[in-house]
Order: structure tokens, then sequence, then C-alpha cells
């Protein structure tokens, strides 16, 4: 049997190691209590943060899909007091056209390139005219061959006038017959028709001539309008088609120009959004290529139509000031303000004028 001193000494080490067991326990507790803390603190912050950003950049309405090419129109957060509406949409053009010829042939010769600023009346590029060059030279010939025959017409019938004078002298004098003088004026009827014709045939080939002359001219494609050229789709020694032929290599357009002056912003509003936009609406635009470059706008048209299967109606709003970077088909978003008292109230005075009238 163990001593009592060595019951004592079991004692004391049993005490030993309950002190340290409770001690880990304890900083174990701690532990998890502070892990707690520190996670709870976490989450507060992300929120707050998530918050933030909610009002920099307001919650996209359920059921819109990123990535389309025309975004529905959205009510804006309510953080953001000032603005009633917000729309993406382009940068078009109002005045953009496709150049192309009223004749068929190939290219001589092209002017201009891409970039290019060019005039109205500017000659842009020149076709193949060695054939129309050759019967304005054949017209040319039957206009001197017609001239030619109008003069001895107009000869010959000078000279049996001089002689129907003298017939009818002597017919006075009473030593001419009648039917020599009979047969002499239906000469001279005969000459005088002659020169009619030939008279006739002159003008007919002027005009032919003058006609070839205009047709030389749309050889030559000139500038419809003034502006820039954003496309060029042909070059010398291409040929050209007047006409749009399916199947084959030729094309019909030139170059394409757009008047820089005509940009405007286009979108499509939901039509349970379209109510917040009238007429003089001032909005602003952001580029998306340029998001530090607010550009002013005020709304010019709602188009008188809606898109059926979008449920939408197209909005064209003006730029106030244009700018060199913008350009057409770029992609903007638009955040409509809240018409003015003073808009609201004239465009409720137009709107009773014409009920009026």
């Amino acid at each position: 049997m163990a001593s009592r001193e060595d019951l004592i000494k079991q004692l004391a080490a049993s005490d030993d190691v309950d002190t340290t067991s409770n001690k880990f326990i304890t900083l174990k507790s701690l532990s998890i209590t502070a892990l707690i803390v520190v996670s709870i603190i976490f989450s507060i912050s992300k929120l707050a943060v998530e918050g933030d950003k909610s009002e920099e950049y307001p919650i996209t309405p359920q059921g819109a899909v990123e990535g389309e090419s025309i975004i529905d129109a959205q009510v804006s957060s309510p953080v953001t007091e000032t603005v009633v509406l917000q729309a993406s949409g382009y940068i078009m053009a109002k005045k953009m056209m496709t150049v192309s010829s009223n004749v068929s042939g190939r290219l001589n010769s092209i002017m201009i390139e891409e970039g290019m600023r060019v005039k109205q009346g500017e000659l842009l590029a020149t076709f193949d005219d060695s054939i129309p060059q050759t019967e304005l030279k054949m017209l040319e010939s039957q206009y001197s061959y017609g001239l030619a025959r109008l003069k001895e017409s107009e000869a010959e019938y000078t000279g049996h006038q001089v002689s129907l004078r003298r017939i009818q002298r002597l017919f006075d004098s009473g030593n001419g017959s009648v039917a020599e003088l009979d047969e002499m004026k239906t000469k001279a009827n005969i000459l005088e028709a002659r020169v009619a014709v030939a008279s006739r045939e002159l003008e007919i080939a002027k005009e032919n001539i003058n006609t070839q002359l205009r047709r030389l001219l749309e050889y030559k494609v000139y500038s419809p309008m003034q502006g820039v050229v954003v496309d060029v789709m042909a070059q010398a020694g291409e040929v050209i088609s007047s006409l749009t032929t399916f199947g084959t290599d030729e094309q019909s357009g030139i170059c394409t120009i757009v008047d820089m002056n005509s940009l405007h912003v286009e979108v499509e509003v939901s039509e349970q959004y379209i109510s917040r936009v009238a007429v003089g609406q001032r909005a602003l635009a952001k580029l998306n290529a340029y998001p530090d470059l607010p550009v002013d706008i005020e709304v010019a048209l709602i188009v008188p139509t809606a898109n059926r299967d979008k449920s939408t109606v197209k909005v064209w709003l003006n730029i106030i000031k244009n700018d060199p970077r913008i350009l057409p088909e770029m992609g903007v978003e638009v955040s409509f303000f809240p018409p003015d008292e003073e808009e609201e109230q004239g465009h409720l005075t137009s709107k009773l004028s014409d009920v009026a009238a």
C-alpha cells in the first residue's frame, strides 16, 4: 500500500492537471468569442460598402438583361433625387448617306479616304467613260453632217427662189406659161420642206449631244452634302453597279458620308415610364467611351409609335454642344432630369391651345 506521503503527491499532481486544463478551456473560449466579434464587424463593414455602391449605381430592375443592344429605361435609385429616369442608347446621325452612282462601270480613280472632310459638290470618284466619249464623237459627227445638209438645202432653196421670181416676172409680162410657173412653185415648196426637215434634224442632233454630255457627268461622282467620310467601300479598278445584284461581286456603294452637325442621341424608353419624358426636357448623356465627358442634351422628339415586341417607345435627344469626340454609333447612358415648372406650364398651355384649335 502507498504511504500517506505518496497519496499527497498524487493529489497535488492531479490538481496541477486540472488547473492547466481549465486555463486551456478559458483561452479557447476567448479565441472563439474574438472571432465571432471580428466576423460581425466585417459583415457590418461589407453591408456599409454595398450600401454606398447601391447609392452610386442604381439597381437594375428585375428582368433586365445585361449586354442587350438597347436596354429599356429604368427608374433611378431613390437616393438620386434629381434623376427621374435612366436609359441606354446610341449616338445616331440624322444625315448619313451612302453615295452611289447612276451608271455601272469600272472606277478609274477615287479621291477620298476615311476621315476626310468633303464639301457639297466635291468630286469623289470617276468612272471609265471611254465608251460614252466615243458615242459623243459620233453624235458630234452627225451634227456636223446635219448642219451641212441644212446649209445645202437652204442654198438650193435660195437659188430656186431667184428662178421663181424670174419666171413670175415673165408670166406677169405675158411671156411665161402657167405650167412652168406652177412647176417652179411646187419645187419651191418641196425645197422649203427640205430646209425645215434638215433644221429639225439638226436640232435633234444637238439635243442628243447635250443628253450625252449630261450622261458623261454621271461618270463623275460628286458629294451630295457636306460631311465626313466614315467608310470607303470601293477602290480604283473595281466594277461598281448602279443596282444591288445579289450573288455577284459587284458593289453598289462608293462611300458613306456623315454630317457631324446632325448627331443626336437615340434611346428606347419602356412604355410604363414614357410618361416621365416630355419634349424640351433636359438630360445628361455619358459616353461609354468617355465616362468623364458629360454631354448636355434635351428631348427633341418622342416618336409617335411603339415597338410591340419590346414594349418601348423611341426618343430622340438633341446635343446642346457638339464635341469632336462624339462619334456615330457610340453607346451612351442617359439620365433624365425632372422638367422645370415653367416648361411643364408651357407644354400644358400648348396642349390646351391645340385642343381649343
